[in-house]
């Protein structure tokens, strides 16, 4: 992104810093030929357990679906995070273009609703809605960027990350404090998050028949009732 003049400063600023720290190990590794000091450290994110239990307590899900116009007993899923290319919402909305057809079958009698969370204004938005519209998908919802981000886990029946680039995404650390099953791409730092298939089911990001395949398991895990 930044002229090939200011290259050299760059790495300067990261040989001469304190410190200089990172939250994923895939990060670090990245740039390590710029360690020449001894300087990197790796220090892993962090949320408030307390914070959040304290919120579960006191929200009830049917409610918070209620709130926000979502049916309270359907099965919701959620994809959070800044809509943008870097966030892959296009992935998120083909594969769920694959699912149609096999939900009847995948989900007897039961209503999906697919959410996303974090919208921007700008093309890369209404391209998404043109693909929605397209597609004719009409059990998708969008919301914008909100400060009442916790309401979303706490309704969500699965989470969904389809990003191309993360480090050690907060997204997902709140998601598992949550207790949210995860289906997510294994970019950079997310595999020394969660384990696949033990902890999340993990795919390659921009592969929208993987995702589909991945959201089929975690929907049939959540109707097996499996913990």
């Amino acid at each position: 992104i930044l002229p090939p003049v200011m290259h050299e400063t760059v790495a300067d600023a990261f040989r001469l810093a304190t410190r200089v720290v990172f939250t994923a190990q895939a990060t670090r590794n990245f740039f390590e030929e710029l360690n020449s000091g001894d300087n990197f450290r790796l220090l892993n994110s962090w949320v408030d357990f307390g914070r959040i239990e304290k919120f579960s307590a006191e929200h009830d899900p049917a409610a918070l679906r209620r709130k926000h116009g979502l049916d309270p007993d359907a099965v919701v899923i959620v994809n959070i995070g800044s809509i943008c290319e870097r966030k892959g919402q296009h992935i998120y909305i083909r594969s769920i273009d694959l699912l149609e057809k096999d939900l009847p079958a995948l989900c007897p009698g039961k209503k999906i609703q697919w959410v996303m969370v974090g919208a921007r204004e700008g093309l890369y938005m209404e391209s998404l809605r043109e693909d929605i519209q397209l597609m004719g998908l009409h059990d998708v919802k969008i919301f914008p960027e909100t400060g009442e981000i916790y309401d979303f886990y706490r309704l969500a029946d699965l989470l969904v990350c389809t990003s191309f680039e993360e480090s050690f995404p907060r997204v997902l650390l709140e998601a598992m404090v949550f207790g949210n099953r995860i289906v997510s791409t294994d970019v950079n730092g997310i595999p020394e998050m969660v384990t696949n298939t033990d902890e999340a089911w993990l795919v390659p990001a921009g592969d929208p028949f993987k995702l589909a395949a991945a959201l089929k398991k975690a929907l049939a895990d959540h109707f097996a009732g499996n913990q």
